[in-house]
């Protein structure tokens, strides 16, 4: 009960400090930001796009106090009974589904380490928002770095 409160009252705070920072943002990097835009858009579009920024990090942030408040989800647990085998599968689970196949055994192993890279990310949530975050800046940001992205995804 006490870890649930703990939860909640960090929310609440974060929750407080989205509400501040959103105003924080409109009034000392919103001015910056609509200053930038003059040039390029009307008074008006830049305006909102200014208020589109400081509206987007309230939003983040409430989303982070979400997900603090949320139950942590229970781990599964093997089947009684099951024998161990390759990471915790059962013997000759490798495979399944696809009678031993070589394409059977790659998704075996593309599952077993996606498993790994999904409870690595769950340990590291906070991590995993910043960098993903980051990542999506400055693709976004670095046409040239699109491009070589896209290259390499042909």
């Amino acid at each position: 009960m006490q870890d649930r409160f703990a939860r909640l009252v960090i929310a609440f705070g974060l929750a407080i400090v989205a509400g501040l920072l959103a105003v924080a943002t409109f009034g000392l990097v919103g001015a910056a930001i609509f200053l930038a835009l003059l040039p390029v858009i009307s008074p008006a579009q830049a305006a909102l796009a200014t208020a589109a920024v400081a509206l987007l990090l309230a939003v983040i942030l409430l989303l982070m106090s979400r997900t603090i408040v949320s139950r942590p989800r229970s781990s599964s647990t093997p089947a009684a009974g099951a024998t161990p085998g390759f990471r915790g599968r059962p013997a000759g689970a490798l495979g399944g589904g696809f009678g031993g196949t070589k394409a059977g055994l790659a998704a075996s192993i593309g599952e077993a380490f996606g498993s790994d890279a999904e409870s690595l990310v769950r340990a590291h949530a906070g991590s995993a928002v910043v960098t993903a975050l980051i990542a999506g800046f400055a693709i976004g940001v670095s046409p040239r770095l699109r491009r070589s992205l896209w290259r390499l995804l042909r």
